[in-house]
């Protein structure tokens, strides 16, 4: 054997060693770990106290030099959920010393410390990754935590929850775990065994009451597993409280409900306690056994969870009378018995405001939403009804900051973008139609919507609170800030609502702006033209026209004077149409209209009746933009749409009983958990009658009150066509027309139609209108005395 050849291989094997040596010395990442996670900094340390851009403190993750090195974290990287790498920068972290990283999505302003643009996240699981270069270092996953506590790591690498002490040696003593509940929350056909699991020694407490086990007196402590059962034979608890302490609707003919009214569930929170004495994060979950959405008409379902002091307690309960009302009634005997008596329940602000648990299950039975949030009571003088309306919000205070799922089909941005999270919702009694059929308003809506004027989405659902039936209600979009910011793309923070004579969303200078419009149209003269082009500057007059309109033509006695409000954006934002500092009106609360509880308005017109209002702000608004032509004219146009498209006896009678079919079998159980003297055969089915005898009627009448206001005298007939119905359609306030279509308008009415190909088809031009708009898909078109135009459509080419 040649050794010459030996050696050389020698010396090779022993290079190749020393690269490969070379090499994993240079992948080993250095000796460096994350020793504490806090995932919502409360804020009141000054070691940790960098705010981010929105002036908020920010979450935290220490990261711990065990090393007699110092190390840089040049090549270090964190991540979370798999998202993208965020370095860490130059900075270096001392040996055996830590170093804070701070934590924010909202990113940081000329950041000169460590820092990674994400949320950690208190209220979900999260994983945390410690990366070096391409290698990971570590991975750490999160349990949902409470806000000012920390997930720290022990000597032998055991992650606990503890106190937060950044930049010290971590706390010896544990916060109680996040407890984990053996079966998900939701509907069961069979009962079955609960069991709770926690950290190994530590105490777990539970409640089934909604009060919180970690300072409940009524908390217990979990030994074996919890039998979770069918409850249909167990008394009423929250639904035994008295009905004359929580309202003023009904003196005589109020009482409680059966239990067998009363459909219930189990709700479980539960704590644990650490060595430290303190619990950590409580959990909640309700469970139905025998109970689902089958069971109520296959609507949707919504736990409430709170403490009942909270709803209540004579002096801080927001769904009693009160004390509020108890000192008012000592000092006025003899008052009214209406929704407008001080009570706890007409209390407002956010002081007014309850900690509580929501759960949505779809009809499916599927979990979308299970989060801490606030909720207040909501409405006007319903306020006072036996079952009352709620409003919820997402704080970050409570956990989450949004309600992150899409409640509503078509519930969309102006682009047609689906909208899947909101920072508020409301659960709507029905305000004035609550005993009635509870779904005006949101039927009145939807016929409404696709016009340019504001509208709701709404959809049936039922309620429990803390595991009782608490009937049947709408969820609802509600109108906020957030809610225009999603919709067209404006600066939250830009935006100013004005409601019922008081500002809702802005700064309280915001006021101003619309005291400055409503002086300046009710002060001047609007048929000057020179005055209304200036108002026309101050209000978007299309949108007020069709919301106005709509008011008008349903006859809504409950409005101007009440149930108004309008939005804009306080400064311009270039590039945004809808940010141009106009005021648009919004429709909400139209259910007292069409005769809702009588017919004494039946034939009464409808601009003496807005005259007899021109003291309130709309109302004067109104009566002063009617005097100029062309608002008179856009007004006319949009009534005349309303009763040729919208509000057509055909279409009510549609969406009426496609609306029955949702709400009328839940309403039996509605009445049998509320009872009163109102029931579907006293209240719903009179109300449905009265209602559709208005509609039925309407439209000839309107005809009639805008041909004596503003003295027109010539009614003509629109036909409205396609060449052929399975090629397209032709829509008007996006509306498709039936076909056949035949609408009454006066001369000089406005129309704007859209002609909507079908697949397959395009559109290819109009006949019956100005050469110039033919080719337009979407056309305006003047009425001039009688008309008759067709969308035609043409095959694709393939």
């Amino acid at each position: 054997m040649d050794l010459k050849r030996i050696s050389v291989i020698g010396l090779c094997l022993a290079a190749v060693a020393a690269v490969v040596m070379l090499v994993a010395f240079m992948l080993e990442p250095p000796k460096i770990y994350i020793s504490e996670i806090c995932p919502s900094n409360s804020g009141t340390s000054k070691k940790t106290d960098k705010q981010d851009k929105n002036g908020d403190p920010s979450d935290w993750i220490e990261i711990y030099n065990p090393t007699n090195k110092d190390i840089s974290l040049s090549e270090f990287s964190l991540s979370k959920n798999g998202g993208a790498d965020q370095p860490l920068g130059g900075y270096v972290v001392k040996a055996h010393d830590s170093i804070i990283v701070y934590c924010s999505s909202a990113g940081f302003e000329n950041a000169d410390f460590p820092h990674a643009d994400f949320n950690i996240g208190k209220v979900s699981e999260a994983k945390i990754i410690l990366r070096y270069n391409s290698l990971e270092c570590e991975s750490i996953k999160l349990p949902k935590l409470d806000k000012g506590v920390s997930y720290s790591k022990n000597a032998d690498g055991t992650m606990y929850v503890s106190e937060p002490t950044p930049l010290a040696a971590n706390a010896e003593k544990t916060i109680g775990d996040t407890p984990v509940f053996s079966k998900a929350a939701g509907s069961y056909k069979k009962a079955f065994d609960l069991e709770i699991t926690a950290g190994e020694g530590q105490t777990v407490y539970y409640t089934t009451d909604g009060t919180d086990p970690a300072t409940s007196d009524t908390r217990k402590v979990y030994k074996k597993a919890l039998k979770i059962y069918d409850r249909s034979d167990d008394e009423n608890v929250l639904s035994a409280y008295d009905p004359m302490k929580i309202q003023l609707d009904y003196r005589d003919s109020i009482k409680l409900p059966d239990k067998s009214a009363v459909d219930k569930g189990t709700v479980i929170r539960a704590c644990a306690e650490g060595t430290s004495g303190k619990c950590g994060r409580t959990v909640t979950a309700t469970y139905f056994v025998g109970v689902s959405s089958e069971d109520h008409n296959g609507l949707p379902i919504i736990s409430l969870t709170t403490d009942p002091d909270g709803l209540f307690n004579e002096k801080t309960g927001i769904y009693s009378l009160g004390e509020v009302y108890e000192e008012y009634d000592e000092e006025n005997p003899d008052h009214p018995w209406n929704g407008s008596i001080p009570a706890n329940y007409n209390q407002r602000g956010r002081e007014w405001e309850k900690e509580c648990y929501v759960e949505y299950f779809d009809s499916e039975g599927n979990s979308l939403i299970s989060q801490d949030c606030g909720v207040r009571i909501q409405g006007g003088w319903s306020r006072a009804d036996y079952q009352k309306s709620f409003r919820f919000y997402a704080r970050g205070d409570y956990g989450k900051s949004s309600f992150d799922t899409a409640f509503w089909d078509n519930y969309t941005d102006i682009n047609g973008v689906s909208i899947d999270s909101c920072k508020t919702f409301v659960l709507r009694n029905g305000g004035n139609d609550a005993n009635y059929s509870k779904f005006k308003d949101t039927m009145i809506q939807s016929m409404a919507s696709g016009r340019g004027v504001e509208t709701q989405t709404g959809t049936a659902c039922v309620l429990f609170i803390d595991g009782e039936y608490w009937g049947l209600y709408t969820l609802q979009s509600d109108y906020s800030d957030r809610y225009f910011a999603d919709k067209y793309g404006v600066a939250k923070s830009n935006v100013v609502v004005y409601k019922n004579d008081e500002l809702s969303e802005g700064e309280t200078e915001d006021e101003k702006l619309f005291e400055d419009m409503y002086k300046f149209i009710t002060e001047n003269d609007m048929s000057d033209e020179k005055n209304y082009k200036k108002a026309c500057a101050m209000i978007d007059m299309d949108n007020l026209a069709d919301y106005s309109a709509a008011e008008l033509y349903i006859f809504n006695d409950d409005w101007p004077q009440n149930n108004y409000a309008c939005w804009r954006t306080r400064t311009i934002e270039q590039g945004n149409s809808y940010a141009d500092g106009r005021w648009r009106f919004m429709l909400f609360d139209t259910e007292s209209s069409g005769d809702h509880y009588n017919e004494k308005y039946l034939n009464r017109n409808m601009f003496s009746y807005l005259k007899s209002k021109s003291e309130t702000k709309l109302g004067g608004i109104l009566c002063s933009l009617i005097k100029n032509k062309g608002f008179s004219l856009k007004l006319t146009s949009a009534a005349c749409q309303y009763g040729s498209v919208n509000f057509t006896p055909e279409r009510f009678g549609e969406y009426l009983e496609s609306y029955k079919d949702i709400y009328y079998g839940e309403l039996d159980n509605y009445f049998r958990r509320f009872p009163t003297w109102a029931n579907r055969k006293k209240t719903t089915d009179p109300m449905l009658a009265r209602w559709q005898n208005f509609i039925d009627g309407r439209y000839e009448r309107v005809l009639t009150y805008l041909a004596g206001e503003f003295g027109l005298y010539d009614q003509r007939t629109v036909k409205i066509s396609v060449a052929d119905s399975e090629q397209g359609g032709v829509l008007i306030g996006g509306v498709e027309l039936e076909s056949g279509y035949s609408g009454t308008y006066f001369d000089g009415c406005e129309i704007k139609m859209t002609a909507q190909a079908k697949a397959g088809w395009h559109f290819d031009h109009w006949e019956g209108v100005a050469k110039s708009d033919a080719d337009s898909q979407s056309v305006t078109v003047t009425v001039d005395g009688d008309m008759a135009v067709t969308a035609v459509f043409e095959k694709d080419v393939v």
